[in-house]
């Protein structure tokens, strides 16, 4: 279980902008570039959100082996909800910008 988790928080940013292109599909002139672009600005919020939030659960080396694994598995999850609550309104005011085009 936890190993999905990784998994999931490692393609979550190719998930959602590939779900937003397929809802976009009619609505966006240039797809591939918003697919693209929708790429690279969930990657860049993941590059963001991810050190911070295992940073947050993970303060110091004093925790066990288990407690470690489960602080580590708490920051993904809150990175991955992260990504998600802030990366959908940002791909929707994206898709804008991309149906002005």
């Amino acid at each position: 279980m936890p190993e999905l988790l990784v998994i999931l928080l490692i393609f979550l940013p190719l998930i959602v902008a590939t779900g937003a292109s397929i809802v976009t599909w009619r609505l966006v002139h240039h797809r591939v570039l918003f697919l693209c672009t929708n790429i690279l600005l969930l990657l860049g919020l993941q590059g963001i959100t991810a050190p911070v939030a295992t940073a947050i659960f993970l303060p110091g080396s004093t925790l066990s082996q288990v407690s470690i694994h489960a602080e580590f598995i708490r920051g993904i999850a809150l990175s991955a909800a992260l990504i998600t609550v802030v990366g959908i309104p940002l791909i929707w005011r994206l898709s804008i910008v991309f149906r002005k085009l």
